[in-house]
């Protein structure tokens, strides 16, 4: 029984959870360069929990073969960087007082629905693009 409990095989790029860090990491890219100051610690902290959200995923999957201890504990660094980049967005609002999306808002629930059926990294960055910095912020944190 305990050799089932967690099968990891398989492309893990098809799965659903990698698609949306990769998206996270895209996105975060194109918000740190575009809102962020250059001399900004937080710029670097973004960039580094977007990209250790997909590589702890990509590292915890290729572990998996050797311990599945292992492979859980990098998912769980993986989530854990997604809380932090959460911060991150809301802090962003917050310091610059602007609107958080409440969970009951339209724009959030047609936020969660596009996510749902689309994991395009290139047209999230691209509608990203046309979208200003509060509104990036907050699909992010969406």
């Amino acid at each position: 029984m305990a050799e089932t409990f967690l099968k990891l095989a398989g492309d893990y790029t098809k799965w659903n959870v990698y698609k949306k860090s990769v998206i996270i990491c895209d996105v975060t890219e194109l918000f740190i360069n575009r809102a962020l100051p250059r001399s900004s610690r937080t710029l670097d902290q973004m960039r580094q929990a977007a990209r250790s959200c997909k590589q702890n995923i990509v590292e915890g999957v290729s572990d998996a073969t050797v311990s599945v201890e292992i492979c859980i504990k990098l998912l769980g660094v993986a989530r854990g960087s997604v809380r932090e980049l959460l911060e991150d967005y809301g802090d962003f609002l917050r310091q610059n007082n602007l609107e958080t999306w409440k969970i009951d808002d339209p724009r959030t629930k047609s936020t969660r629905q596009y996510c749902r059926k689309n994991d395009n990294p290139t047209e999230f960055v691209e509608k990203c693009k046309q979208r200003s910095d509060e509104t990036v912020a907050n699909i992010m944190i969406t």
